[in-house]
């Protein structure tokens, strides 16, 4: 059975709200959710208007979402959470909000991912079917040794570059 793609253009979208749009348009249409983080690991289980058995979602220009969801983001995000939290959770929102304020800690990023991998081959909750597929673009890494750094930080079988990509670490190394 060949799933249905759902795909994420990353030069679409400058924060986390982006981010629901784009994947409200490419995956659930009219479906109505809560788009949040939780909403969103909800949706992952599938029955909320996406495809039963799973899906592949891939994500476009990654590398420039990974930098537009990273720590200023992170903070936005997590300034909101605090204004509106349970007060046992004020705690630990606060520890991440100062860790995202000192740029450590993970990202909004990081987020999508760890709750998108849980429900992939690997993840607690694989029997949903999602896999995810990070899509490098030239236009995101500017040399071939800084694709390969990407790709030891990333998700090393996702990280087969297209052919712009090619050409572009091969340009580079034939520079030298």
């Amino acid at each position: 059975m060949v799933k249905p793609v759902v795909t994420i253009d990353g030069g679409g979208f400058a924060d986390l709200q982006g981010f629901f749009d784009q994947f409200q348009q490419g995956a659930l249409l009219e479906a109505a959710w809560g788009r949040s983080l939780d909403a969103f690991n909800d949706v992952l289980r599938g029955g909320f208007g996406t495809q039963t058995g799973g899906f592949v979602l891939l994500w476009r220009h990654h590398a420039l979402s990974r930098h537009r969801l990273g720590q200023a983001e992170t903070a936005r995000q997590l300034r909101r959470m605090l204004a509106t939290c349970h007060p046992q959770k004020r705690v630990s929102i606060a520890r991440d909000l100062s860790l995202a304020l000192s740029n450590k800690g993970s990202t909004a990023y990081d987020w999508l991912l760890d709750s998108i991998r849980g429900h992939g081959p690997e993840g607690a909750e694989s029997a949903d079917g999602v896999e995810l597929r990070l899509h490098t673009a030239a236009a995101d890494i500017g040399s071939r040794a800084e694709f390969f750094i990407f790709c030891l930080r990333g998700t090393p079988e996702h990280c087969k570059p297209d052919a712009q990509t090619r050409a572009l670490g091969a340009a580079n190394v034939n520079s030298r």
